[in-house]
């Protein structure tokens, strides 16, 4: 029952978070374009935020399509022979390693069955991404809507909730809904800014080390890093899987170069850009992330952590009026 509804549901909650995104720039070009009637200055600016989010998609498969596939093309190749390689790395360490050698010799004789194993989890993974491709189109016609009409569904909203709740109840529920679109967008734009500087990191840093595959590399990282907790982890994992056809020595440098960076971003760069917009205990940001990606997937690992702190906050505030106190 709960998936069901997180399935459908998920179209939804891509649409409300790409409102909040582009809600951003969409007030900014709508300030610079406040000489205009509101209809043709909504008009202009919602066209050219969505034509700047289409370059900026374009621009990044031009770039990183085919350097990515290039980078699957030498994996698939070289799969096969890296037991081999390890095997004869153990060899060379002494007599007492000849029979982990020998394992390892037997291994790259199944290296088609592994790579065919590969394939199939290639197209898996593949059709997964179809599915969340065909939920992001939609979520993004639904965001259009949201945008080009957010005054007047904002408008109707108050009126069912004054004909229902009362003024005294609906002048609180938009206390708590203006407290809410705060925490996401600070926390959506902040999420994206630290992916972009996070990124721009690993580019600078595998370039002085002159690793293989920088852009893509680099592009996977900040992508997966926009997931709270794990996603930049996933990210680890996929860059060395694409260094470790060419060089062992590689990957295993670029494991330590992840680690130090990861480091200095969890320290100094993400509590100055996210985590001041949050205000959860660590505790809660892992319950968040658990519990929205159970229920609703990858949206619900992007949004499960605002949504955990508005209901963190306004708990507490409901914890202390209980309890005669003052909110802070």
């Amino acid at each position: 029952m709960l998936e069901v509804l997180g399935n459908t549901l998920t179209p939804f909650l891509w649409g409300g978070a790409l409102a909040l995104v582009l809600n951003i720039p969409l007030k900014r070009l709508e300030r610079c374009l406040h000489g205009l009637h509101p209809r043709l200055r909504r008009l202009t600016a919602l066209t050219l935020v969505m034509l700047g989010l289409a370059a900026a998609i374009l621009l990044g498969l031009w770039l990183l399509v085919p350097q990515l596939l290039a980078a699957i093309a030498d994996l698939a190749k070289a799969l096969p022979q890296i037991p081999a390689q390890l095997a004869e790395m153990v060899g060379q360490s002494g007599a007492e390693s000849a029979e982990m050698a020998e394992n390892l010799k037997a291994l790259s004789g199944a290296g088609a069955g592994g790579l065919e194993q590969l394939w199939q989890a290639g197209l898996a993974t593949l059709k997964a991404a179809a599915g969340t491709l065909g939920e992001l189109f939609l979520a993004l016609i639904l965001a259009v809507y949201l945008l080009g009409g957010k005054e007047n569904l904002a408008h109707k909203a108050k009126m069912v909730c004054r004909a229902l709740l009362g003024e005294e109840k609906t002048k609180r529920i938009l206390a708590l809904a203006g407290q809410a679109g705060a925490v996401f967008s600070g926390f959506i734009a902040g999420q994206c800014i630290e992916a972009c500087i996070l990124a721009g990191l690993f580019v600078l840093t595998l370039l002085l080390f002159r690793m293989p595959y920088v852009l893509p590399i680099s592009a996977v990282i900040g992508v997966t890093a926009l997931i709270p907790v794990f996603g930049a982890w996933a990210g680890c994992a996929i860059g060395a899987l694409l260094i470790l056809p060419i060089s062992l020595q590689k990957a295993g440098i670029f494991l330590i170069l992840f680690f130090a960076v990861q480091q200095f971003e969890n320290n100094v760069i993400y509590p100055r850009v996210v985590g001041s917009r949050i205000g959860l205990p660590p505790l809660w940001v892992l319950a968040a992330v658990l519990l929205g990606g159970g229920l609703f997937g990858a949206a619900g690992l992007i949004l499960g952590i605002p949504a955990m702190s508005v209901l963190y906050h306004v708990g507490g505030e409901w914890v202390r009026m209980r309890l005669g106190q003052e909110p802070k």
